[in-house]
């Protein structure tokens, strides 16, 4: 005997099977029909309301039916929506819910498509398409759109030669006038399993664009991602900071990309940028994260070998370690200035 679930799943189809051929026999206006649909695509996630399904299939219908007059059902909904800004966001946030449920994806996803390729043929530029589909988030390496996206940059490019931007410079310019909002979506990435693998092939491409713009790790570390923000700027970046983070893996491959050039380091690089003060802060900080304690300590280890190879005293760099009210490091330069210099300097 088949389950009541059974049957009301069969009465469900054969409804939605006649009333598509109902309006199809009488030829109804995908577009009227839609408008009396308001309290439908109100709904969080229209999609999962049946009637609009039965509506989609019906336009597949008609474009099947009278092709040169075809209209896809996206540019409907944008067009009840809204076709400017907030009518698409609307749109992508109701889709972007759809692509949640897994009954409703397949019709979500279908309906992005159509947009793209209406946003195609209006040439609208890449980076408007990129706030539409609302992808200016954290999760955005996670998101299936992204790949569609890229092909539209791609495909943008080839028809807008004297217009084109590379796809890094384009993503970024969608979290910001800066790299660090791109930055930090990759770095976030690189340590995700699940997107590592996009992530590196992004990082790879965006340090390939720094190098050809020949920006040094020092010129990145201050004027593309700003770790120091202007001249009287006296906070060191914390040593857990997803920006520092990032760029620490691009000193490192310039390094390596450039074994002749004078090798660049974190301590070096903070020497350059920070007083002793604003350097002992961020070692002080760090040293209460497990996560960055090591490096932290690392960190003090080559500040404290500079100021004994400068044969400064423990009275000299006293002033330097007010943050540390512990008086751990304090303590710990007097014994190794001690051992280094035991009759004194």
């Amino acid at each position: 005997m088949p389950r009541l679930a059974d049957v009301g799943e069969k009465i469900n189809s054969i409804v939605k099977s006649t009333q598509q051929k109902i309006w199809l026999t009488y030829g109804r206006p995908a577009e009227d029909l839609l408008s009396r649909m308001t309290s439908v695509l109100k709904e969080d996630n229209p999609l999962a309301n049946s009637k609009l399904q039965v509506w989609l299939k019906h336009v597949d219908d008609l474009n099947q039916k009278h092709p040169r007059e075809a209209k896809s059902a996206a540019s409907m909904l944008t067009a009840h929506y809204g076709d400017n800004q907030y009518g698409n966001s609307l749109l992508s946030t109701k889709l972007n819910a759809a692509m949640e449920n897994e009954h409703t994806k397949v019709f979500a996803l279908k309906l992005q498509a159509q947009r793209l390729e209406d946003w195609g043929r209006k040439n609208t530029a890449p980076l408007a398409v990129f706030d539409m589909l609302l992808l200016r988030n954290h999760d955005v390496l996670k998101n299936p759109l992204l790949i569609s996206w890229f092909k539209y940059v791609e495909d943008f490019n080839a028809r807008n030669p004297v217009d084109k931007m590379t796809l890094i410079s384009t993503l970024s310019l969608g979290f910001g006038t800066s790299d660090r909002g791109l930055v930090e979506v990759l770095e976030a990435g690189l340590n995700a399993g699940g997107t590592k693998d996009i992530a590196t092939k992004l990082k790879t491409q965006l340090f390939a664009e720094w190098e050809v713009k020949k920006l040094t790790p020092d010129l990145v570390f201050e004027s593309t991602l700003r770790l120091k923000q202007g001249y009287t700027d006296s906070n060191a970046p914390g040593l857990s900071d997803p920006i520092l983070k990032f760029w620490i893996r691009y000193m490192e491959w310039f390094n390596l990309k450039h074994p002749h050039k004078q090798k660049t380091t974190l301590f070096d690089t903070l020497r350059n940028h920070f007083d002793y003060d604003a350097i002992v802060r961020m070692l002080v900080d760090a040293k209460l994260d497990p996560a960055s304690k090591a490096s932290a300590r690392d960190l003090e280890s080559l500040l404290f070998a500079k100021w004994l190879d400068g044969k400064l005293t423990p009275q000299d760099i006293a002033r330097w370690l007010r943050a540390d009210r512990s008086d751990a490091m304090f303590d710990e330069y007097k014994r190794l200035f001690e051992m280094k210099w035991p009759n004194g300097v």
